[in-house]
């Protein structure tokens, strides 16, 4: 896993890769829970469970899953840590019309 620029503008990115679901949710929440409130968070995960797992995961643990991307796989994730300090109704704004047309995104 490593911490790079990812392609939607997040505060952070982390490729998951192929991890399987049940080691890619335990990297996203140790990678996560030092993150303040309010980052903004770009997972790519490449395992054919995690358009299911990752948005169950956040609904879990508290966090706002903004946007998945990449076509029909979803192979990105906007995530945002604790909802609260940003608006999510103006980041999915925000994000609305640029992921529609440079990465043909699927907004939840």
């Amino acid at each position: 896993m490593g911490e790079t620029q990812g392609p939607l503008g997040s505060d952070v990115f982390y490729d998951l890769e192929e991890m399987s679901c049940g080691d890619l949710l335990i990297a996203l929440l140790q990678a996560m829970r030092p993150l303040p409130a309010g980052t903004l968070v770009e997972v790519r995960a490449l395992d054919p469970g995690a358009p299911i797992e990752i948005p169950a995961w956040c609904r879990m643990v508290g966090h706002a899953l903004l946007v998945r991307a990449g076509g029909p796989q979803n192979t990105h994730y906007l995530i945002l840590s604790e909802p609260g300090s940003r608006s999510i109704t103006h980041l999915n704004q925000v994000y609305a019309s640029e992921l529609s047309l440079l990465h043909n995104g699927y907004l939840l």
